[in-house]
């Protein structure tokens, strides 16, 4: 689904510059190189990568898409 869409290198985990590709997607910015998409990748890592490996597994990942559709008021997905 959402995960298997961004994780480019089917590796698994997201990297920071996957996560880039779904919070451009997510705030619905055109550019991704722009400082606000950069910062939020940033402030995602700090909350969200648990066992700081720098990157997102499937879990940690679900965590974030819940805590950001949470905070848009949207239903939560049960399977990223």
């Amino acid at each position: 689904l959402l995960f298997n869409e961004f994780d480019v290198n089917n590796d698994g985990v997201l990297e920071k510059r996957e996560m880039v590709l779904i919070v451009k997607k997510l705030l619905e910015l055109q550019d991704k190189d722009s400082p606000e998409v950069i910062q939020k990748v940033n402030q995602i890592w700090k909350e969200f990568d648990e066992d700081r490996n720098g990157k997102l597994n499937r879990s940690e990942t679900l965590r974030f898409v819940n805590t950001f559709f949470r905070s848009q008021a949207k239903p939560e997905v049960k399977n990223a």
